[in-house]
């Protein structure tokens, strides 16, 4: 379950940066991000599950590149984006 982002949609993040946690049965983990870029999208608001390897969030530019990144994966059930309060060229998924 996600407990806590620590970022907000548009933000710019670096590698390392910690960017949200996730409680598991046995711990409360802060998670890295594994690239650095601009938050275009998060999937998985504070509360919610995703399973694992699933994308949580987007690096991306903008709406535009997250939306053609999902598009070329088949478009799986794209997820419902929480509002604000990787490869196509930079869309890129941040992983739990």
């Amino acid at each position: 379950m996600i407990v806590k982002w620590r970022v907000q949609p548009g933000a710019t993040i670096k590698k390392g940066d910690i960017i949200f946690e996730v409680e598991t049965d046995k711990a409360t983990i802060e998670v890295e991000a594994t690239d650095s870029g601009r938050l275009a999208r998060i999937v998985v608001g504070e509360g919610g599950n995703s399973p694992v390897l699933q994308p949580v969030a987007y690096l991306a530019d903008n709406e535009a590149d997250v939306d053609a990144f999902i598009a070329t994966q088949g478009g799986a059930s794209a997820p419902a984006v929480v509002p604000a309060d990787s490869e196509i060229p930079t869309a890129r998924p941040s992983l739990p």
